[in-house]
C-alpha cells in the first residue's frame, strides 16, 4: 500500500488544467457533505480539485486520505503541516469558515488575503462566511453550494459521493440491515447522540422476526463498548476504513443509524435508511439523498429543549430524553411504511404484518 506522501507524489498535474482549493478541516460526515461542490465545481471550472487540511495524523486524517486517494472527484490532498501551498498557482480558493483553525490554517488564509490583495490574486479566494443555523435554516450542503452559484454557477446540486471499496464484506444470507450507533469520533459532546444500548437490543430482535435480518455494525473503535451488547451476525466496529464501510452500507439492504458521519455515507450510496436524530439540526444535517421516501428520519421535536446544539443547554444535558424518548416500535412503524412503499422486500417466509 502506498503511503500518503507517495500519493501525493505520483499523482499526475496539468499545467494547463486550472485548478481549485477548497480547505477541508472537519469531521468526516462534513467532508462527505463538501462532496456536492467538489463535483459541481470539477465540472464548472473544468478543473482539479486539490483538499487543503491541517488534519494531523489519526483516524481523521486517515478518513479524509481514504476518500481523496479512491475518489475520481479529487486529485490532491496537501497537509499545510508538512507541504507549502502555493496561492498564485489556483484558479480559484475555497475557504469555508465552518471548519475547525490551527496556527497553519490562519497563516494560509492571512497570506492569501494579503496576497489577494495584488491585481493578480484579485478574487481568487473565496470566503464563506460561518452562520448560524437556526438562523440559517438550510442543509450544510446548499450552506457550501451557495459560494458556487455566486461564482455563476446554475447547475443543480448533485448528490452526496463517498467512494467505496467494491470488494465484498457482508457475508449473510438473510436481509441485510446494517446499525451504526453514534459517530467515528470519541469527542463526549457527540456521543450525546447515542441511542440506548436497550432499544438497539430490542430493534434487533424485532427486525430478525419481522425481516429475517441478520444484522451488521459498522462505526468507530469507541463504539465498541456499546455496539458489543447488541447481538449481531457480524460486528465490524473500529474495523474498517472509511471506504469499506461504505461498501457495507452500499451491500445493506437497510440501513439504520444515529446522526453521525456515516449516516452521511449511508446517504451516498443510495440504500433505505432511517435517521434517528436527538440534539441536532435536522434542517443542517438530515440526510441529503436523492429520494426522500427512501430516509426516514425519527425526532421528537414536540420535546420543548430538541435541537438544543449550538446552544448552551447541549453541554449541559446529562440526560438525553431526545433519544431516550425514541422508541424501538417508532423504528419499526417507519421499517413497515418503507415495506408498504415498495423500498424494502420482505422474504417469503416473513410477508405478513406484525
Amino acid at each position: 500500500m502506498i503511503s500518503g506522501k507517495q500519493w501525493i507524489d505520483i499523482v499526475s498535474e496539468s499545467e494547463d488544467k486550472k485548478k481549485i482549493a477548497i480547505y477541508c478541516m472537519n469531521g468526516i460526515g462534513n467532508f462527505i457533505m463538501w462532496s456536492p461542490f467538489i463535483r459541481a465545481a470539477r465540472n464548472f471550472y473544468d478543473a482539479e480539485i486539490h483538499i487543503i487540511t491541517c488534519l494531523e495524523d489519526g483516524w481523521r486524517f486517515d478518513a479524509a486520505f481514504d476518500i481523496c486517494r479512491r475518489s475520481p472527484l479529487i486529485d490532491k490532498i496537501i497537509r499545510l503541516d508538512q507541504e507549502e501551498f502555493y496561492p498564485e498557482e489556483y484558479h480559484k480558493i475555497f475557504w469555508s469558515h465552518h471548519n475547525e483553525h490551527t496556527e497553519f490554517s490562519r497563516e494560509l488564509l492571512a497570506k492569501i488575503r494579503t496576497k489577494s490583495n495584488f491585481v493578480e490574486l484579485k478574487n481568487k479566494l473565496v470566503e464563506i462566511s460561518r452562520y448560524s443555523w437556526p438562523s440559517l435554516k438550510i442543509h450544510e450542503v446548499e450552506y457550501y453550494m451557495t459560494a458556487l452559484y455566486d461564482q455563476g454557477y446554475k447547475g443543480s446540486i448533485p448528490y452526496l459521493h463517498c467512494p467505496r471499496t467494491k470488494k465484498g464484506k457482508l457475508k449473510t444470507k438473510g436481509f441485510r440491515v446494517t446499525l451504526c450507533n453514534g459517530a467515528f469520533t470519541g469527542n463526549p459532546l457527540w456521543l450525546k447522540k447515542l441511542w440506548p444500548v436497550e432499544n438497539w437490543i430490542k430493534l434487533t430482535r424485532l427486525l430478525k422476526n419481522y425481516l429475517g435480518a441478520e444484522i451488521a455494525l459498522v462505526g468507530g473503535d469507541n463504539l465498541k463498548e456499546y455496539h458489543d451488547e447488541i447481538p449481531s451476525d457480524q460486528d465490524f466496529t473500529g474495523k474498517l476504513s472509511i471506504t469499506e464501510t461504505a461498501q457495507v452500507l452500499y451491500e445493506s439492504e437497510l440501513f439504520i443509524t444515529t446522526d453521525t458521519g456515516p449516516m452521511h455515507i449511508g446517504a451516498s450510496q443510495g440504500k433505505p435508511m432511517i435517521a434517528l436524530f436527538g440534539s441536532t439540526h435536522l434542517t443542517k444535517n438530515k440526510p441529503w439523498v436523492q429520494n426522500q421516501k427512501k430516509c426516514r428520519v425519527v425526532q421528537h421535536r414536540e420535546l420543548d429543549c430538541v435541537p438544543c446544539q449550538d446552544t448552551p443547554q447541549m453541554h449541559k444535558c446529562e440526560d438525553y430524553q431526545c433519544m431516550k424518548s425514541i422508541t424501538p416500535a417508532e423504528v419499526m412503524h417507519e421499517v413497515r411504511g418503507m415495506v408498504k412503499d415498495g423500498f424494502i422486500r420482505l422474504r417469503p417466509m416473513h410477508s405478513s404484518v406484525c
